[in-house]
């Protein structure tokens, strides 16, 4: 499995909720990822749109985002005859992008 240095979605919401709830917004899903990728010495991306539109998401818009992500990466593999049986926070890797 390729490995992904943005840490997890269990260390986003994690993150998140040290925060105040009525800041929440897109912004600090990528501080989060950013933190993950200097603690495995990866480099942040200078430049991404994904992460430009992101950034400038409300907290709704960005948790249907990544609801989107992952129905379209499990559907994917369910075409492929794989069948992931333990899909929970702890076990989707955020990437840089």
């Amino acid at each position: 499995m390729q490995y992904l240095p943005g840490g997890t979605l269990a260390d986003c919401i994690k993150y998140v909720r040290s925060l105040p709830k009525s800041t929440w917004n897109g912004a600090y899903i990528l501080e989060s990822i950013d933190h993950n990728l200097l603690e495995a010495r990866q480099t942040v991306p200078e430049q991404s749109t994904i992460r430009e539109q992101i950034k400038d998401m409300q907290w709704a818009e960005v948790v249907a985002w990544i609801g989107i992500q992952l129905a379209e990466g499990l559907g994917y593999a369910n075409a492929k005859d794989v069948l992931h049986r333990d899909v929970k926070p702890a076990n989707i890797l955020l990437s840089a992008e």
